[in-house]
């Protein structure tokens, strides 16, 4: 004999939206359970959309958009609340300013920087949120200009820069993130520890590290 169980019937989406003192419209979207699901989107005080989401059951599964003064500058995809996917980051110019690539809510996969010019100029590789394998920086005609090895998402091997025309000028070793090839700096003592003057220590020029993260 069959049974027939009683089936709650599924809660209807309800719009909502939230208006300031002044009246202004802040927020809208849809509600399901008291839980946001579907689109949900925000405004500043000018009405601009400062972002749009997608929602499922109160979690974030979808795109999220972000804006600034109108303006979209950055695409987060997620999948149950977490970063999956690949993401963009877009500058005033509105050109494309970064990449990254997501798995369950951690970097993985190249992570793509470019210029105001929409010029790559670095690319770090990422596994399971972490730096490893090689990151270059470029020159903005896509020569290289620093390639930086990395494990364990620390410098690990030799730092090697280069000049415009492929010179190499400059190699640095590191070992777990520490540089061990630089000459440790001399110490003298002065033979009178009361009439020596302290000597003059001359500023070094430091060849400038390109922040990649």
């Amino acid at each position: 004999m069959a049974t027939i169980e009683h089936v709650e019937p599924a809660a209807q989406l309800q719009d909502f939206q939230v208006h300031d003192d002044s009246g202004a419209l802040r927020q809208s979207g849809k509600m399901q359970d008291k839980k946001l699901h579907g689109k949900f989107t925000e405004f500043d005080d000018l009405g601009r959309t400062t972002q749009d989401s997608t929602y499922s059951a109160g979690v974030l599964h979808g795109e999220q958009n972000l804006y600034a003064h109108g303006s979209l500058r950055a695409l987060f995809p997620h999948v149950s609340g977490m970063r999956h996917g690949s993401a963009v980051l877009y500058g005033a110019s509105g050109l494309i300013a970064a990449k990254r690539e997501y798995a369950h809510g951690v970097l993985q996969g190249d992570a793509l920087d470019y210029d105001d010019d929409g010029n790559l100029v670095g690319k770090t590789p990422y596994s399971k949120g972490k730096r490893e394998g090689e990151a270059v920086t470029y020159y903005p005609s896509g020569k290289v200009m620093e390639k930086a090895p990395y494990k364990d998402d620390v410098l690990d091997g030799e730092v090697k820069f280069y000049a415009y025309d492929g010179t190499l000028i400059l190699t640095k070793k590191y070992e777990k993130g520490k540089r061990v090839d630089a000459p440790a700096p001399a110490v003298q003592k002065p033979a009178d520890v009361h009439a020596a003057k302290p000597a003059s220590i001359a500023p070094k020029k430091t060849f400038p590290l390109t922040k990649l993260r």
